[in-house]
């Protein structure tokens, strides 16, 4: 082999592992996609909970709502298109749920939102995982569901 092929050669071999290089970097999931597990207690049984809320999850009813629960218990719902409609509050994983609930007795992840205008509690249903959430009210007014934005 001459000089010039030994020159091509090398080349190949180069944008093969540069290609090889890129395509491992595109094929690994992004750390903003990936979910962040958060350990609290309060499970059923008092169970540690193993919550993938952490993102940014977005109304499967409404698509221009989200809610982006934030590692730090920050919890934040945006309307889009409506700045005003932005609410930020605080989210924790509870043991104990006032009485006077209606589904006061609700077995399961219990999460507490409160915002500047009420406190929330929900039942974290038992299907929810990394793509979709889904929230009962304790309150008895429904359920919420969500698909993953980020």
């Amino acid at each position: 082999m001459n000089g010039k092929g030994k020159v091509v050669l090398a080349w190949i071999i180069v944008l093969i592992l540069i290609g090889a290089g890129v395509w491992y970097y595109l094929s690994m999931p992004s750390p903003a996609a990936a979910p962040i597990p958060v350990e609290q207690d309060g499970g059923i049984g008092g169970e540690p909970v193993q919550s993938d809320i952490v993102g940014t999850w977005r109304s499967t009813e409404d698509a221009k709502f989200t809610r982006e629960f934030r590692a730090d218990g920050t919890v934040v719902d945006s309307y889009e298109g409506e700045e005003s409609a932005t609410v930020e509050g605080k989210w924790e994983f509870v043991e104990e749920i006032p009485d006077d609930l209606p589904f006061a007795d609700a077995e399961g992840a219990i999460i507490r939102i409160t915002d500047e205008y009420e406190t929330y509690y929900f039942r974290v249903n038992d299907e929810s995982r990394y793509e979709a959430l889904s929230l009962t009210y304790l309150s008895g007014n429904g359920v919420l569901t969500f698909e993953r934005v980020q």
